[in-house]
């Protein structure tokens, strides 16, 4: 029996390493903004409304990681989630888009009685790598360009334009080297 297993030693099945993947959160929709103030799109006067269902009608939102589209359509109304993943398997660089279009507010926006000039936004409400929260992050290092002119994000997204945002997975070293402050605040207690 030994002998037998000496001279003809069972073949190992080499097997493929399972993939990881980073899981992406998002969560978009459209705001009705005037000065430092945000109300949904059922808070504003029916009358309004209307302008916002046609404006939005109009836009145009493209949300993608490493150029493969996750979402694609008009700017939402109500919140709406979108979920991707990304290879966490190796060290790579990844980048998060959202492209949006047909979004020009006439005149800097609309005077609404009560609420003042009004403008339509899309905000970005919650943006989850692997479960860590990083709208902070996103607004500290992504970029927002509107004709040809690079802004930090902050979160509300009101001209048409591209916000890009380039990271690495795994996510946890990438955050230590490149947001240490904003991880140890947020990650660590002691």
């Amino acid at each position: 029996m030994l002998r037998s297993i000496i001279d003809n030693p069972p073949q190992l099945k080499h097997r493929k390493p399972t993939p990881r993947y980073a899981h992406v959160s998002l969560n978009l929709c459209a705001v009705c903004v005037s000065g430092d103030q945000k109300w949904s799109v059922d808070q504003m006067p029916a009358e309004f409304q209307t302008t916002i269902m046609n404006t939005l009608a109009t836009s145009q939102l493209v949300v993608r990681i490493n150029n493969t589209v996750l979402y694609t359509g008009n700017i939402p109304q109500h919140s709406m989630a979108i979920n991707g993943k990304v290879d966490d398997a190796h060290t790579m660089t990844h980048q998060l888009e959202f492209i949006i279009d047909g979004l020009d507010q006439q005149h800097g926006g609309w005077n609404v009685d009560g609420f003042g000039r009004v403008n339509i936004m899309l905000n970005c409400a919650s943006f989850e790598l692997e479960g860590l929260d990083m709208c902070r992050t996103l607004a500290d290092k992504g970029t927002y360009t509107v004709d040809h002119v690079v802004h930090i994000p902050g979160g509300l997204y009101g001209q048409n334009g591209v916000v890009a945002f380039d990271f690495c997975t795994p996510i946890y070293p990438w955050l230590l080297a490149n947001d240490p402050e904003s991880y140890n605040n947020r990650y660590t207690s002691w």
